[in-house]
């Protein structure tokens, strides 16, 4: 049967083997194998059986009269259908296809039934607040354009002030016209903050004082006694030596040249165990 609609090559092996390991194991013999495959691959016939009983035998009410409905439950499996629970007076929801609770939103499937239950508005506790559009707060947005420490009312108007170019921006950005206007508006008052802040502009206010006012320190000192690191060979293992296995190490010293006693007691073993065969 295709199923490269469904899965990729790896996926289909490894939900095999997935699916072996219950009934086998590395360690089995041949014929302990060839059984055990016997009663897994029984397992997925009877597993079979059933799932083609429970579909023809299924009955699907429908609550809105549709031939193409009735003609999906005709073709189409069992699994292809979920059940949907809506409890009107609380507004409780749940569909078997579990969506929201692995994602936190509400399926499809939920959405058409509260459509045919005339329900405009989606039920508050199916809105997760870290899929609101006012997930972050206002003043947590304006805390990004804040360099510096300022005082307590101007932070709260640079506040208000961001707020208000985002509403602005919210609400014209499906009337071309507006959006149009809006952007003549700030580019006027773009062109008065730069002749503000070049009628402004003292000697002191130079690149090096700008980053000794936003770095916190009081001067740079004549002196810098911090330098680079010494450069170090990045690439490779660092040495062209690797490490020796416990097994190698065994080896190596079996190879070295015992002592002459040592060696006359192998002998005389092995002179012995000839004899006594």
């Amino acid at each position: 049967m295709p199923l490269h609609g469904l899965m990729k090559t790896t996926s289909r092996s490894e939900s095999v083997n997935s699916f072996f390991n219950k009934y086998s194991n590395s360690g089995n013999l041949l014929i302990y194998f060839m059984m055990n495959y016997d009663t897994a691959i029984g397992k997925q016939r009877n597993a079979q059986q059933k799932l083609e009983h429970d579909t023809k035998n299924a009955k699907h009410e429908m609550t809105l009269p549709s031939g193409l409905l009735e003609h999906a439950v005709a073709v189409y499996t069992k699994k292809n259908f979920y059940e949907v629970e809506l409890k009107l007076p609380e507004k409780e929801v749940k569909c078997s296809c579990n969506h929201f609770i692995r994602t936190g939103i509400l399926c499809r499937h939920i959405f058409v039934v509260l459509k045919n239950n005339h329900i405009e508005e989606i039920p508050e506790q199916y809105i997760l607040r870290r899929w609101r559009r006012d997930a972050i707060p206002s003043h947590l947005l304006a805390m990004k354009h804040v360099a510096m420490e300022i005082e307590d009312d101007t932070f709260k108007l640079l506040t208000e002030a961001y707020n208000n170019i985002e509403y602005c921006l919210d609400h014209f950005k499906r009337s071309k016209e507006k959006l149009l206007e809006f952007v003549e508006k700030t580019c006027t008052l773009k062109q008065a903050a730069m002749e503000f802040g070049s009628s402004n502009q003292t000697s002191s206010d130079n690149d090096e004082e700008e980053i000794i006012r936003m770095l916190g320190i009081r001067s740079i000192p004549d002196e810098i006694n911090i330098h680079p690191p010494a450069s170090i060979r990045t690439k490779g293992s660092g040495t062209k030596k690797r490490m020796v296995s416990a097994i190698e190490k065994a080896v190596a010293a079996a190879k070295k040249k015992k002592p002459e006693c040592a060696q006359v007691a192998i002998n005389m073993l092995t002179i012995i165990g000839g004899l006594a065969k």
